[in-house]
């Protein structure tokens, strides 16, 4: 059994993702986006559809005196790797994407190549209302994205977990136990 943290861009993010650490240790920590700049902990995968900002998002990471990132990862979208030959940041991965959020990707990183059987979600609500942590603006597209997630819910169902908002209602929220495998 392994098992992965997805750290998202919500604004209770960190809180979020003290709660699930308190739950267990986890074997895969997966950073969305631009969240890897202010993200303190280890990074084992940072994940974004806009692998061209890796370079300028690792710099400034490196610049806050945090522990480089592992692997990063892109997406193969429509048969296309986005950002292919945008950035310096090795490694550099990519993993078939249908949409859905860099978060959604990161849950496909972490179920597919990462070969993880449970996966909490932290600062992925998927709600508008939630907004960014570096934003109080609401997040328009997060019904756009929650089409991809309901749309292929029961490829995660028993699989994914999350902390909060619309995620957490459909997929449920994680427990020690089930994180045991029971």
């Amino acid at each position: 059994m392994r098992r992965a943290i997805v750290v998202g861009r919500s604004a209770a993010v960190m809180e979020e993702y003290a709660a699930a650490c308190a739950l267990c240790a986890f074997d895969e920590v997966l950073v969305v986006g631009e969240m890897g700049i202010h993200f303190p902990d280890r990074i084992n995968h940072w994940v974004s559809f806009h692998v061209e900002l890796f370079d300028h998002w690792a710099a400034r990471r490196a610049a806050a005196d945090y522990p480089p990132a592992g692997t990063f990862w892109g997406a193969i979208y429509n048969g296309r790797r986005l950002g292919a030959g945008t950035t310096m940041c090795r490694p550099l991965e990519y993993v078939p994407c249908v949409g859905g959020s860099s978060g959604y990707m990161a849950v496909q990183v972490a179920l597919g190549p990462r070969a993880c059987s449970h996966v909490v979600l932290t600062g992925v609500p998927l709600e508008a209302a939630a907004a960014h942590h570096d934003s109080a603006l609401p997040w328009r597209e997060a019904d756009k994205y929650w089409a991809t997630w309901a749309e292929h819910m029961d490829e995660l169902q028993g699989k994914v977990k999350s902390m909060s908002g619309r995620t957490r209602a459909a997929l449920g929220e994680p427990t020690r136990e089930w994180l045991d495998g029971a």
